[in-house]
């Protein structure tokens, strides 16, 4: 989408403003973004609404965002340490620690109930 982005609507306001969107963790932040949208592009938001904003928006993802719109682990790992940054470090390596453990152990007991 961001790709798209870029390439149909060469605007550095409409790009910023769909950034924002995607990013967005509140629904009232997306909605923010998105109105925005409409008065610069009218044309970029009836796309971005067309495509449904459950398919590439934070805000209205029905899935943990972690798992699905990062590309690497870096971002991943970066997006959810916001907070642990400010910590101090054995506080934050305890933080890290206990998130990683929560994430393999929550996987490891979904795929289990699955079946063969």
């Amino acid at each position: 989408m961001a790709q798209n982005s870029k390439r149909d609507y060469k605007r550095k306001d409409v790009n910023l403003l769909f950034k924002q969107a995607w990013k967005a963790y509140r629904k009232s932040e997306f909605k923010e973004a998105i109105l925005e949208i409409m008065k610069v592009n009218r044309v970029a938001f009836k796309y971005l609404m067309n495509a449904g904003p459950e398919t590439w928006s934070r805000a209205y993802s029905s899935v943990r965002c972690y798992w699905l719109m990062t590309s690497s682990i870096v971002e991943l790992m970066n997006s959810c340490l916001v907070h642990a940054l400010q910590m101090p470090i054995t506080t934050m390596i305890e933080f890290i620690r206990d998130m990683l453990q929560k994430w393999f152990y929550q996987r490891q007991t979904k795929a289990k109930k699955t079946q063969k």
